[in-house]
């Protein structure tokens, strides 16, 4: 009998630790008060509706042309946040509010200042900014050989 509980207690414990490589940090957000906080904000802008589950999905939503938005979610929270805007030139402005819409949707206490004055400057350059508020990093990305300016939010 001692010798089963301890095959047992063995077998449990190397599943726990194989079961760690699959550990996924996420952000202390339901998915569906995200996409509730994401469209009040939005809907001044007469922009498009989201809609999320709390299960673990992958969402992608066209918000405007050469705008996309990219959500992979869990129960309990997001995994990660991503905004592509092609032809910065013409979608900056666009691209730039919806990156505070983002950012204020996960985090209610959203430092829109700071976060303006870490990624102020020329996007033209390819070199990317981080900002990090509350355990959260916000990466703004040029990626001028592919004409994109990319927003990335995820766990620190």
């Amino acid at each position: 009998m001692k010798r089963k509980l301890c095959s047992i207690a063995l077998i449990v414990a190397c599943t726990n630790l194989f079961a760690a490589d699959d550990l996924v940090t996420i952000i202390d957000v339901k998915p569906t008060v995200f996409a509730s906080s994401f469209n009040k904000l939005n809907t001044h802008d007469n922009g498009v509706n989201i809609k999320l589950k709390n299960i673990e999905d992958e969402y992608k939503f066209k918000l405007a042309p050469n705008i996309n938005l990219e959500i992979s979610t869990y129960t309990g929270g997001i995994e990660y946040v991503y905004l592509s805007c092609g032809q910065p030139s013409k979608t900056a402005e666009a691209c730039t509010l919806l990156m505070t819409k983002i950012a204020k949707s996960i985090n209610t206490k959203f430092n829109q200042k700071a976060f303006y004055t870490a990624v102020s400057g020329d996007f033209s350059s390819s070199s990317s900014v981080a900002y990090r508020q509350n355990g959260i990093e916000f990466h703004v990305i040029p990626d001028i050989k592919n004409d994109q300016l990319r927003f990335e939010v995820h766990p620190e």
